[in-house]
């Protein structure tokens, strides 16, 4: 794809794009097929080619590749693994000659001008011209090459296209290891990917290219990771619209005040060590050992008091309320006839209060996140997300130890997860050793000290990083191991 800059007219929808004519692009199928049978031939002595993920592809359907670019070689290879045959987005010095011209363009090659972008819109238009008649597209989301290493996403080509067609996306990891006197060249097609509703394409990219470096082997670009730092409020809304109404559909009926748990997902800006800025952070409380689970990482929350809960609740409907203020709320109000909502927040609200001395007016809500369901205690969570505007200093009571920052750029760093191999010693004596469970988990250092940051907290905070930033957690078997164990003290604390 690009390292180019589009400009807002050159994004904008259809009805512009309709009034400009697109330029003649024809791949000619017996150039396609006869230059694959020569380059197959000549690579062959030096390259050995593996292949996975194929059943990802659509069939007899328009998609868009998006593979990691290191070296030329990278064109003819997507060609070799893909049956399909392709339409290739190429810079136009390409093009330069009248030879060379015919030639890519047989081949199926789109010139594009880097520098000037507004130059190549009739090909730009080619391109969704075969988008439109169910073609293959090949675009190089780094625009340049990166060997051994993730180069930065550029969003201007996605922008172009998906402001004028909804394409099933599909990043495609290339990687190339020396094996004897042959490279070994690995094409991984990654699964198909959808622009999320109200989901903006740098988020969508940020979600791509991490995919991207998860199928290479390689860690992701820091500038990608800064990009993903980026806390918007008004994006995380959108993001989480879709999992808000879910919730307010399954609690419509009524929520179980015995088994039902409401939390607050907090998200501020802290600094990640003493003297540094400020920056997004995960706020956390770490459970004292007066009170169950402790030295669990985990959100501040509590059961539902339904009489004191409920009154509260009607303080939130009122005009200046997190509730009222909260974008969506109109369009899911009818959703919510019983106003479980309020109830919820109300009662998150409450408990952090008492736990942190949270000042509920200070928190801006931003959505909900799925239920989780807590089995070793029977309990089913509520997360609620909401950001802390201005509130810095917090108060803990007898039921934490202390208060907990995780920068969000942490929590997007593969490198600091681990798998947590826990004993859960709690059965009656005479009974043999129990197998060791082998979960994901989080490091977080911090002055020194490590905290683990594991289970319902730990899913629920995976479930955010997915929906706005497409994050998923390394899987744990390949992780360096933590060893932990759980006795009777932690389901009842030490009193």
């Amino acid at each position: 794809m690009d390292g180019y800059s589009f400009t807002k007219e050159d994004c904008m929808g259809r009805r512009r794009s309709n009034n400009r004519k697109a330029a003649p692009v024809k791949r000619r199928p017996w150039a396609y097929v006869s230059a694959k049978l020569i380059l197959k031939t000549l690579f062959f002595p030096f390259f050995q080619l593996e292949v996975s993920g194929l059943r990802n592809l659509p069939r007899g359907s328009a998609f868009i590749l998006l593979p990691k670019h290191q070296r030329w070689e990278d064109i003819p290879f997507t060609g070799f693994a893909v049956p399909r045959q392709l339409y290739f987005v190429a810079k136009h010095e390409l093009f330069k000659t009248r030879f060379t011209d015919r030639l890519f363009k047989a081949l199926g090659g789109i010139p594009l001008n880097r520098n000037k972008p507004i130059a190549s819109r009739r090909y730009l238009l080619a391109a969704i011209r075969m988008l439109e008649k169910g073609e293959g597209l090949v675009v190089y989301p780094e625009g340049t090459y990166f060997r051994k290493k993730m180069g930065p996403g550029h969003t201007g080509m996605l922008k172009f296209i998906l402001s004028r067609l909804s394409m099933p996306l599909i990043p495609v990891g290339i990687r190339y290891d020396l094996n004897g006197w042959r490279i070994h060249v690995r094409v991984a097609i990654g699964r198909v990917t959808y622009q999320r509703p109200f989901e903006p394409v740098d988020r969508l990219l940020i979600r791509l290219m991490g995919e991207m470096a998860e199928l290479s082997g390689y860690p992701l670009h820091p500038n990608t990771k800064m990009a993903a730092n980026l806390f918007d409020p008004s994006v995380v809304s959108r993001a989480l619209y879709n999992s808000s109404r879910g919730v307010l559909e399954s609690v419509n009926g009524g929520v179980d005040y015995k088994k039902a748990s409401v939390v607050l997902f907090l998200v501020g800006n802290c600094p990640a060590e003493k003297g540094a800025r400020s920056e997004p952070c995960l706020i956390l409380n770490k459970r004292s050992a007066r009170v169950r689970q402790p030295g669990d990482l985990c959100c501040p929350g509590g059961g539902i008091s339904p009489g004191l809960d409920r009154l509260a609740s009607g303080l939130l409907k009122l005009p200046g309320s997190p509730l009222v203020r909260w974008p969506y709320w109109r369009r899911l109000k009818e959703v919510d006839g019983n106003s479980r909502l309020a109830l919820l927040m109300a009662t998150a609200f409450r408990e952090g209060l008492e736990e942190m001395r949270l000042n509920p007016l200070g928190l801006e809500f931003l959505g909900m996140l799925p239920r989780q369901d807590l089995v070793l205690f029977s309990r089913m969570i509520y997360p609620l997300v909401c950001r802390v505007k201005w509130q810095k200093h917090f108060f803990p009571n007898r039921e934490v130890e202390k208060i907990v920052p995780i920068p969000i750029r942490h929590l997007l760093d593969p490198e600091r997860y681990a798998q947590y191999r826990l004993t859960i010693d709690i059965s009656r004596p005479g009974r043999p050793e129990p197998e060791p469970r082998r979960l994901p988990c989080f490091i977080h250092r911090y002055r020194g000290a490590a905290d683990i940051f594991w289970g319902a907290t730990f899913r629920i905070a995976m479930q955010f990083l997915e929906i706005v930033y497409g994050f998923i957690p390394p899987e744990p078997d390949n992780l360096p191991v933590v060893q932990g164990r759980l006795t009777g003290e932690y389901l009842t604390g030490k009193r």
